[in-house]
């Protein structure tokens, strides 16, 4: 079995259901992930996995659990894979549809991309498929509601906001500008955390460039210059983004909680070796005698007899 084999054979998750949010949802998944390195050279970015189990399936199950009324994702890098993984969601009960992109054209462009396939006059929650979160979904269109705003932004408070979109928020909750990865941002900053709520009206707004992608740093900026409401919605739980190696390993052993070791199906463990707070996925292997701690095996991986590893992901 191939790890594409063994990832897309994952179990779907079982998502305890929460109050209906009753909106379309869009998935961002056109995402190369090339900050994840060799990890995503041959698998696609939403299918790198937490638990064992794809991303894009976490979040479509927490998506369903949330009430949704219908999922979209935009589709680019590696788009065949992820047909295969919607096929495999249909059969578990999650029906997602598929748009595919001829180029990247950015976050903002992948909802604008999906529009035709939304529902006239249609609120829409939209969800990058690159973070392990526990947002509550249907709190944050609630929110949205509640303020009657045109653009609602998960956001949070981050030690290091020099990778992320840093939110200019005031003492009303209201967002008066939004800096793309700033290097003077302080630690504690508020930064977007990649899910959105958009009015109807600020779907139709949406206005992306034929040759350039389009972000919604750019959105933001827009609508505010029209005189559209823009609010971040706070939260102070889990939000850990999987763009980096380094934080795909922090993903999972938050996940992982207190289990010392989740073996999927198939791994296989040497005779004398030892294992601390690690994720095995299907076929890996770990020798006798290895020492591995704090790290994610990927399917297939190889950890050699009598080898010591600690706090890497391994493919």
């Amino acid at each position: 079995m191939t790890i594409l084999e063994a990832l897309l054979a994952a179990p779907l998750p079982h998502v305890q259901p929460s109050d209906a949010a009753r909106v379309p949802a869009i998935i961002l998944a056109a995402g190369a992930g090339r900050r994840l390195g060799p990890i995503s050279i041959h698998i696609a970015k939403p299918l790198v996995p937490v638990l064992n189990v794809p991303m894009l399936y976490w979040t479509s199950a927490r998506l369903q659990a949330a009430g949704v009324s219908s999922i979209i994702a935009n589709v680019h890098h590696l788009a065949d894979q992820l047909g295969l993984a919607a096929r495999r969601l249909r059969d578990g009960g999650i029906d997602l549809e598929l748009v595919a992109e001829p180029r990247p054209s950015g976050p903002a462009g992948g909802v604008a991309a999906c529009r035709p396939l939304l529902p006239t006059g249609s609120e829409v929650l939209v969800v990058s498929c690159d973070a392990w979160s526990d947002l509550d979904y249907a709190a944050l269109v609630m929110d949205h509601r509640a303020h009657g705003a045109d653009l609602t932004i998960a956001a949070a408070s981050v030690q290091d906001p020099s990778r992320f979109g840093v939110l200019d928020v005031n003492s009303g909750g209201q967002v008066t500008g939004l800096r793309e990865k700033p290097a003077d941002a302080p630690s504690g900053s508020v930064v977007s955390c990649g899910v959105y709520v958009l009015s109807a009206r600020a779907v139709r707004a949406l206005n992306p460039p034929e040759d350039s992608e389009y972000d919604f740093k750019d959105v933001v900026p827009m609508l505010l210059a029209t005189e559209h409401t823009v609010r971040a919605h706070l939260f102070d739980g889990i939000w850990i983004d999987l763009g980096t190696p380094v934080s795909l390993l922090a993903a999972n052993l938050c996940a992982l909680g207190d289990v010392p070791v989740l073996l999927a199906e198939g791994a296989r463990i040497g005779e004398g070796a030892v294992l601390e707070r690690v994720v095995i996925g299907p076929g890996a292997v770990v020798g006798p005698r290895a020492k591995v701690r704090d790290c994610v095996l990927l399917p297939d991986a190889v950890v050699p007899e009598g080898e010591s590893v600690i706090g890497e992901v391994l493919a």
